[in-house]
């Protein structure tokens, strides 16, 4: 099969899944044509919105929006960041709630990457920290809130085919983020063993230096959350097969 051929198939079965699934109205279009791009703007935009029921047809029970994780860890960062943060039990909103501002397909292999902005990010779940921030002893054992606005996302999707049982199904060969938020703001309840006026203190230190917080740390966050995508995404495509969704 030819690299047009691969991603024609790829750009099919995408528009296929919501047509399918929600009887959403796709338009109908042509690669090589000069509102392709647009089109796929659209696509795209419609799978986010339509993944937040989540894809019960085809076995995907689970929601992207919100988006339940059970574990989750962010390493410590080579700065200011001296900790390892455990969090579990997380609810995760505003993933289907997105803009994507633009993006494009290599035809040399079925490669999707896209530029995304998100207006509100929520994460809440129990964490667990015991290490050092900007130099100062932090510990906490409790609930969390974090909330990322106007958050910028360039998220890059690499796919191989893989034949099971006469059928063609999409492996994520990986996913790769580029989190960029424009303001964070972050409360940690229970630090210091309950200490109010300590913990109020460090929170309010933590929202103030965000920025350089978040960066020593964003390595770790684009990994982790591009690993959690993957997850999701992958229990989707392993349940259609291509052959269900298309027709050369």
């Amino acid at each position: 099969m030819t690299c047009f051929s691969a991603t024609m198939n790829l750009f099919l079965y995408l528009t296929a899944v919501i047509s399918v699934c929600y009887g959403a109205s796709i338009p109908k279009c042509k690669i090589g044509s000069p509102d392709f791009n647009a089109c796929l703007t659209k696509l795209i935009q419609s799978i986010f919105r339509a993944s937040k029921l989540g894809f019960p047809e085809y076995g995907v029970t689970k929601s992207f929006d919100p988006l339940i994780i059970p574990k989750l860890t962010i390493d410590t960062g080579k700065g200011p960041v001296q900790l390892t943060q455990y969090y579990k039990d997380l609810t995760v909103t505003g993933f289907s709630n997105l803009t994507v501002k633009s993006v494009s397909l290599d035809l040399k292999k079925p490669i999707l990457q896209f530029f995304a902005h998100f207006p509100k990010i929520l994460q809440m779940g129990h964490y667990k920290i015991d290490g050092k921030i900007l130099a100062l002893p932090i510990n906490g054992d409790g609930q969390s809130t974090l909330e990322l606005s106007n958050t910028d996302v360039n998220i890059k999707l690499s796919f191989e085919k893989i034949k099971k049982d006469e059928q063609t199904y999409l492996k994520i060969i990986s996913c790769v983020l580029d989190i960029r938020p424009q303001n964070l703001k972050v409360h940690f309840e229970n630090l210091f063993n309950g200490n109010k006026l300590m913990g109020d203190n460090m929170n309010k230190v933590i929202n103030e230096e965000w920025q350089s917080l978040f960066n020593d740390v964003k390595p770790s966050i684009d990994k982790t959350y591009g690993e959690v995508f993957k997850v999701y995404w992958q229990t989707f495509y392993d349940n259609i097969p291509m052959e269900k969704m298309f027709f050369e």
